[in-house]
């Protein structure tokens, strides 16, 4: 059996090229890196590698007014909506040391009200910025803003036009029709959940003063629970299952969620900063002119106690000099 002729192992001028190590860079690439840096320090040649910072302030947003026990998780899940998320930074506060019978104790660390968001694409940002711009009210927005009456009117009639057509409907009427339909309840929960909270304040005196729902059965004091509560709590308990979970759907749970730009943050810090040290010397000044005020009116009273008390001496005490032997 021919097998065909055997290849030389010799040297020939047709021989492929070596391969290069894996990790050799060849001089000509590694000088087109421009975020590397050749130093010499001590003899010793280092690469300093320069950070990129272009573009991370218009891919990294300021998230403000979380919900309470929000983590890192339920961020994420409604980041993910408008783009691929890099990193969450929620910032926690110090922990807290409770005095106790063992001695002090370090309780854990809650969450603050506000998060930071890296996005890998800017228009990702700009995205979740136009989601959330109505809880982020600008200069002027009070009086470019609507009356809701006529609003809700305009939508209803809409909203019946449309009803009417039924199977006549096109699809880009039934998405219509749909998006009106959220824009009414939308507006609806809103002045719905404003109702629920005035009413809250206008209850809460009313609350304090009567006790109709306590009742005392053998010296223990008993409150009566609707059903209705006990069963929220119920539904509530359920559902808590895991940091990343969220009883209601997302949109409700972030919908009070304010979104800025990192530049816009920075601007809305310092001018925070510069009202809070305003605030806290005009506060000093008045500690210094209550102060002042204080110290002239003890003052004032400790020398009528004085003239109180002299004529008292001279009035009631009738003290008689000693004859020294």
């Amino acid at each position: 059996m021919d097998r065909g002729k055997r290849r030389r192992s010799g040297l020939s001028e047709n021989k492929t090229p070596e391969k290069k190590a894996r990790y050799d860079i060849p001089v000509a690439e590694s000088s087109k890196a421009s975020t590397c840096e050749d130093e010499w320090k001590n003899g010793l040649k280092k690469k300093r590698r320069r950070r990129r910072t272009k573009g991370l302030r218009e891919m990294v947003k300021n998230k403000d007014n979380l919900p309470e026990g929000c983590t890192n998780e339920k961020i994420c899940r409604i980041a993910r909506k408008y783009g691929s998320v890099v990193q969450v930074h929620l910032p926690k506060s110090a922990t807290r040391p409770i005095p106790s019978v063992y001695g002090t104790i370090e309780m854990g660390r809650r969450p603050k009200s506000f998060a930071f968001v890296q996005f890998t694409d800017p228009d990702a940002c700009q995205r979740m910025c136009t989601a959330f711009s109505v809880n982020t009210p600008g200069e002027g927005m009070k009086q470019r803003s609507q009356p809701l009456i006529p609003l809700l009117q305009r939508l209803l009639m809409q909203i019946r036009t449309l009803s009417r057509r039924r199977r006549r409907r096109t699809c880009a009427q039934n998405i219509l029709l749909i998006r009106l339909k959220r824009q009414q309840a939308a507006i609806i929960k809103k002045e719905r959940s404003a109702t629920k909270r005035s009413h809250k304040i206008s209850r809460a005196v009313e609350r304090d003063k009567g006790y109709g729902n306590v009742e005392q059965e053998n010296g223990k004091w008993w409150i009566k629970y609707s059903t209705a509560v006990s069963r929220k709590r119920q539904k509530r308990r359920l559902h808590e299952i895991g940091p990343h979970t969220i009883g209601t759907s997302v949109h409700n749970y972030f919908e009070r969620l304010q979104v800025f730009t990192l530049a816009r943050y920075r601007e809305l810090r310092e001018e925070y900063v510069a009202l809070r040290r305003e605030s806290n010397r005009h506060s000093k000044e008045l500690a210094k002119q209550q102060q002042h005020f204080v110290e002239f009116r003890s003052k004032t009273r400790r020398q009528k106690l004085n003239e109180n008390l002299g004529s008292y001496r001279e009035r009631f005490w009738y003290t008689n000099k000693v004859e020294e032997e």
